[in-house]
């Protein structure tokens, strides 16, 4: 099972990295939307009752990371798809001895795929000057949902791409 997964893995991760059409959406997309929403929206702050200590920035950085969790289990789920309509997934299903492995390893590769957009946007966020108010605990506790919001969403997405066999 776990060959399989770590063959899947690599294999997904290595056609995500090395394909800057795969790779530059799941980076471009959050950057975009945190751009938009924390520079565009950022005189939201200034109406009556937004009480959020660490300003609108940090508000919009929690929004849009779990954002990208999602797009990048959704986004693995458009691999499987991809890889049944060349024919690859059909093969693997035929050489992996347990199939188990087949979804462990897609669910790997899009959480290394959602740490690389996560790294992306943390970086960009703390060098625009986004404050962070919360303690270590805070910061653990918001990268794991958005680990299992990834999780989640690669899980409903992969049902949909092995039920359906196409994009």
């Amino acid at each position: 099972t776990f060959a399989v997964a770590r063959g899947v893995a690599w294999r997904t991760l290595h056609n995500v990295v090395t394909n800057p059409s795969l790779l530059l959406p799941s980076l471009i997309f959050p950057l975009f939307f945190f751009t938009a929403f924390a520079g565009g929206l950022s005189r939201v702050s200034n109406v009556p009752g937004f009480d959020f200590p660490s300003g609108y920035t940090a508000f919009q950085f929690a929004f849009v990371l779990l954002q990208s969790a999602v797009f990048g289990g959704v986004f693995t789920g458009f691999g499987i798809a991809r890889d049944f309509e060349s024919g690859f997934a059909r093969r693997l299903l035929l050489a992996a001895p347990n199939r188990t492995g087949i979804v462990l390893g897609y669910a790997l590769a899009a959480c290394g795929r959602w740490l690389i957009t996560a790294a992306f946007l943390t970086a960009v966020a703390l060098i625009v000057g986004m404050r962070i108010d919360g303690s270590g605990v805070d910061m653990v506790g918001l990268y794991t949902l958005a680990l299992l919001m990834n999780g989640v969403a690669v899980l409903w997405s992969a049902g949909v791409a092995m039920r359906l066999r196409t994009m």
